[in-house]
């Protein structure tokens, strides 16, 4: 699973922690995927429910940016029935 260069540590966590399961997973495994060190990967969260929120908020949104999903103009078009061309007819 590791590559060359770094990955976020929140995009390796769904592959290691379907593998392994949540108890098997810990912040070195995940500093290892991600080929960073385990400080690095501290210093971003400062626990494994805080490391799985974030890849729950990348699951949701698709980035990891920090705007909430409601705040979000392509979230507020799809809740009026509007859909961007890229995602298909309007939902409802």
């Amino acid at each position: 699973m590791q590559s060359c260069k770094p990955q976020p540590p929140a995009s390796v966590l769904p592959a290691l922690v379907s593998e392994r399961g949540w108890s098997g997973t810990g912040m070195c495994d995940v500093a290892s995927a991600a080929g960073v060190s385990v400080e690095t990967v501290y210093a971003h969260f400062r626990s494994m429910p805080e490391l799985l929120q974030a890849a729950l908020d990348v699951a949701v949104r698709g980035d990891d940016e920090p705007i909430p999903l409601a705040e979000r103009p392509s979230f507020a078009a799809s809740g009026a029935g509007h859909v961007s061309s890229e995602r298909g007819r309007p939902l409802g």
